[in-house]
């Protein structure tokens, strides 16, 4: 969404979208665009997902390329990680010169012999049929693409929203957490957090604030902050809450996530002033000066987020967000997009 808000005045989007998430739709919609499925079945055993991957999906989207063959696409932007390899193969065979892979998340190997042949086979696709590698990060795209040339596009952010704010209305130790409920997202660590800091703030808060994709984690997360008596100290909003009107309230955001591409919750902190507190499992290269680093062990962040709050009460800091603005995203966007390919 990003890349349509920025880009609509000089190109004219089409998306095609393999999962119920439609969230963005009507938005998308009014740049002119139009929106596309293919809805990707899971099923439980694993010879039913091979053969319905290798023969019912890749003739589903062998079909709809077909269609797009009329619309003369300059270029298609895959964001389907490894999975985009036959994308990229259908859209080669209808003539689109302009073939990028995007690597939006720092890619784990997987431990079993079977699963590093699948990926093995599908990244080898990838190098074959894409034109150009791209990637949010520099340890994302050496996680996916290894030696191979990559071009890194940093994620930007919604600049009117989520800009610099001076004020803080709470007193209170109170900390905040986006991201999907799923595992990678540590939610569960955050719990273990809250308990400790409890100790010595019992009336701290902390807002959960994500989509859940995992309902069975989702409800270990709920059942958790039960277990432990934290009815009061957490809170879990719904996904399309007023985030403007939370960051105003507190005084650090947290992201402990287990690896990350870039996060991009980072990045909007650091833009309202906030400092936020990350894992090791999050690049670096997030960083504008006002982010904290830290091993995942929930003592050492209950520390350190305790000593922190009484030397700053969660005073905002303003720092040069550059790298990651609209004007520098588009900037190479426009490169990327404007390549000519033969």
């Amino acid at each position: 969404m990003s890349i349509v808000r920025l880009l609509h005045d000089s190109f004219v989007f089409d998306i095609l979208i393999t999962r119920d998430n439609t969230f963005y739709k009507e938005e998308f919609e009014s740049y002119g665009g139009h929106v596309y499925t293919i809805f990707e079945k899971e099923y439980n055993t694993r010879i039913r997902r091979f053969f319905y991957r290798t023969f019912v999906l890749r003739r589903d989207i062998l079909n709809i390329f077909k269609l797009f063959k009329k619309n003369h696409y300059y270029a298609i932007h895959s964001f389907k990680d490894l999975e985009g390899g036959y994308y990229l193969k259908c859209a080669k065979k209808i003539g689109i010169k302009n073939r990028i892979s995007h690597c939006s998340r720092q890619y784990i190997k997987p431990a079993k012999t079977i699963s590093k042949i699948r990926d093995h086979i599908l990244l080898k696709k990838i190098f074959k049929f894409s034109t150009q590698l791209v990637a949010i990060s520099n340890v994302s795209g050496k996680s996916l693409f290894g030696d191979k040339k990559f071009e890194i596009l940093y994620n930007t952010y919604n600049e009117k929203y989520y800009s610099f704010d001076s004020s803080h209305a709470s007193k209170n130790l109170e900390l905040i957490q986006i991201g999907t409920f799923l595992p990678i997202k540590n939610q569960l660590f955050s719990i273990e957090l809250a308990r400790i800091i409890k100790t010595v703030f019992p009336s701290f808060k902390l807002y959960f604030i994500g989509r859940i994709f995992d309902k069975k984690y989702y409800e270990k997360v709920k059942g958790l902050i039960v277990s432990y008596g934290l009815s009061n100290n957490i809170e879990i909003l719904n996904f399309d809450t007023d985030q403007n009107s939370i960051y105003s309230r507190v005084s650090f955001s947290i992201v402990p996530s287990l690896c990350e591409g870039l996060s991009l919750t980072a990045i909007e902190s650091q833009a309202k002033g906030i400092t936020c507190f990350a894992s090791t499992g999050v690049p670096e290269e997030v960083s504008c000066g006002n982010i904290v680093f830290l091993e995942l062990d929930e003592t050492i962040w209950a520390n350190k987020i305790i000593e922190c709050f009484n030397q700053t009460k969660g005073k905002r800091t303003k720092v040069d967000l550059y790298k990651f603005s609209n004007r520098r995203f588009k900037e190479k966007l426009m490169l990327i997009y404007s390549r000519q390919q033969y």
